[in-house]
């Protein structure tokens, strides 16, 4: 985030100076090793976990 963010406002003033739009920036981390299971099996592919085991609203885990 320390070098995407700057570069993305950076590229926003070759618009104009009056261009600041609102944007987002999603982190995915891919490289994970929970697992979950539904007391035998592993969960189903995109099976969503909201609550319980993350931190916050805006964390959750999609099954594959």
């Amino acid at each position: 985030m320390e070098i995407e963010i700057p570069k993305i406002k950076e590229c926003f003033k070759k618009f104009g100076e009056d261009y600041n739009p609102k944007f987002a920036e999603i982190t995915v981390n891919k490289r994970i090793d929970d697992r979950f299971f539904d007391g035998k099996n592993n969960l189903r592919p995109g099976t969503i976990i909201s609550s319980g085991c993350v931190s916050n609203n805006f964390e959750f885990f999609l099954g594959a």
